[in-house]
C-alpha cells in the first residue's frame, strides 16, 4: 500500500489529505514493462547495429575501389610492360573527369 500526505490549510486549521493505492497493479505493471524492456533492447542493438554496418559499408565502398585501383597500378608499375596499358575504369565517375569533389562547408 502507498500513501501519500499532503498537508494543507482550511480557513485557518492545518490539515494533512491522506490517499492511498494498493501497489499490486503497479508492481505487476512494472514486471511486465521489465519484460518487454529486456526483449526490445537486444532487439534495438540488433537493428542499429546492422543499419550502422549497412551506412559504413556504402561509405567505404569509395576507399576500397581506390585501394583496389591503387594495388593494380602498383602492381602494373613492376611490370614494365603493363606500365604503358591503360587501367580499367571501374566507375562512370572516373571516366568522366576524376573523382568527386569534396563537399568543404564553412
Amino acid at each position: 500500500m502507498r500513501v501519500a500526505l499532503i498537508p494543507f490549510q482550511q480557513g485557518n486549521q492545518a490539515r494533512i489529505f491522506a490517499v492511498a493505492i494498493p501497489t499490486f497493479g503497479t508492481n505487476r505493471v512494472l514486471d511486465s514493462f521489465g519484460r518487454v524492456a529486456l526483449l526490445l533492447f537486444p532487439l534495438s542493438l540488433l537493428l542499429t547495429a546492422g543499419i550502422s554496418a549497412l551506412y559504413v559499408g556504402r561509405s567505404l565502398a569509395p576507399i576500397n575501389e581506390l585501394t583496389v585501383h591503387a594495388a593494380l597500378m602498383a602492381k602494373r608499375v613492376t611490370n614494365r610492360q603493363g606500365f604503358w596499358t591503360p587501367l580499367p575504369v571501374s566507375s562512370l565517375m572516373m571516366s568522366l573527369g576524376g573523382w568527386r569533389k569534396p563537399l568543404i562547408i564553412y
